[in-house]
C-alpha cells in the first residue's frame, strides 16, 4: 500500500526588518525638520547607518528609501553650510 504523506508548504513572506523601518522614519524626520540642525543631522546620519545595515536583510525597499532620504538631508545641510561659508568669505573680500 502507498502511504500518503502530507507536505507542508511554507510560504516565504516578505518580512520587514526593524532597521529598515527606523531608517525610513529617521530619513523622513530629517527631511521634515531640516531647519533644526540639532535634530536633522543626527537623524540623517542614523538613517544612513540603519539603512546600510538593513539593506543586507529581506525587506530592503524601505531601507533604500531611508538611505536616500538621509542622504538628501545631509546633502541639503552640506550645500547650505558651504553656501554660508562662501557668502562669508566673499563678503569679507
Amino acid at each position: 500500500m502507498e502511504e500518503n504523506r502530507e507536505t507542508e508548504v511554507v510560504k516565504e513572506t516578505n518580512t520587514v526588518n526593524g532597521f529598515s523601518i527606523a531608517s525610513l522614519i529617521l530619513g523622513i524626520v530629517s527631511l521634515a525638520l531640516w531647519c533644526f540642525w540639532m535634530v536633522s543631522i543626527p537623524c540623517s546620519i542614523l538613517a544612513l547607518i540603519f539603512g546600510i545595515i538593513a539593506i543586507k536583510k529581506p525587506g530592503k525597499g524601505m531601507a533604500i528609501a531611508g538611505v536616500v532620504t538621509g542622504a538628501i538631508a545631509l546633502a541639503i545641510w552640506f550645500f547650505s553650510f558651504c553656501g554660508t561659508f562662501m557668502m562669508a568669505v566673499m563678503s569679507s573680500i
